[in-house]
């Protein structure tokens, strides 16, 4: 297929969409700066081709790219979410908390694998510092009585479906920190390692811890493979490592081939 677009990068605006079509079926997302490269067009030219699609319905525009319309998923809430592959979350919970060292400061974000996470945490009684935009997680360190462990409350405009702070005053707030690490989760990976989310504003927080802290690691089960968010938070190379529960070996060889750190964990 790639051989094929390079061999006619001269092709006429259908043929080139059609191409694209194509290529994207075959990703579940594509981005700007690959199609650019493929074709040897500029950025414009390419963000032309695409708005066309998306006004076609044969494709979803996002931050940088686009994703298939069907992969889009619906987002569900907080408390809905939190009672899905608990086995799973429980098990990344615990590899995770392992991973920390006493007077380390962390951010999680609003995901409930996170939220595990932050339960375990104060089951174990670690000296740490959390900060999260997460409701669910302020009000579960504040209500505990574990001593040395510390919380700053990241704010902002409440996302009531997610019990999340986000928007400028969220990103403002995480600017002014730096974490040792991050643990986050997202909505689904795509089968060329971008990391989805279905709010933007909520992608925007996740990038953010991610570039504010000195190793960021994404805690994913199996189910993440199989959906997919709107908007693309980065490429999963971006992450120092990856923990990964419920998920075959060989899902774990793609990841590493794209270089990332990855390690699957299971009972």
């Amino acid at each position: 297929m790639i051989d094929q677009i390079r061999s006619s990068t001269r092709a006429l605006p259908e043929e080139r969409r059609r191409q694209i079509l194509e290529l994207l079926h075959r990703r579940g997302s594509i981005t700007v700066a690959e199609l650019g490269q493929l074709f040897r067009i500029s950025p414009m030219t390419i963000r032309r081709d695409l708005d066309a699609l998306e006004r076609a319905g044969q494709l979803k525009r996002t931050h940088g790219g686009a994703i298939l319309p069907s992969f889009a998923q619906h987002e569900d809430s907080f408390a809905q979410r939190l009672e899905r592959a608990v086995e799973a979350k429980e098990l990344l919970a615990e590899i995770a908390a392992a991973m920390l060292n006493p007077g380390e400061a962390i951010f999680l974000d609003s995901s409930t694998t996170a939220y595990y996470l932050a339960r375990r945490i104060v089951n174990l009684g670690l000296a740490i510092t959390i900060a999260t935009n997460s409701l669910p997680i302020m009000e579960l360190v504040a209500s505990s009585h574990v001593p040395h462990l510390e919380l700053i409350g990241i704010g902002g405009a409440l996302r009531k479906l997610t019990l999340s702070f986000v928007g400028q005053r969220t990103l403002a707030d995480i600017a002014s920190l730096y974490a040792d690490k991050t643990f986050f989760s997202v909505k689904g990976v795509t089968p060329n390692g971008n990391l989805t989310d279905p709010d933007a504003q909520e992608a925007d927080v996740k990038r953010a811890m991610i570039e504010q802290s000195r190793e960021a690691i994404l805690l994913v089960d199996g189910t993440k493979f199989q959906q997919y968010g709107l908007h693309i938070i980065g490429q999963v190379k971006v992450v120092s490592q990856v923990l990964l529960a419920d998920t075959s070996e060989e899902r774990a060889a793609e990841l590493r081939a794209m270089g990332v750190q990855v390690r699957r964990i299971w009972r």
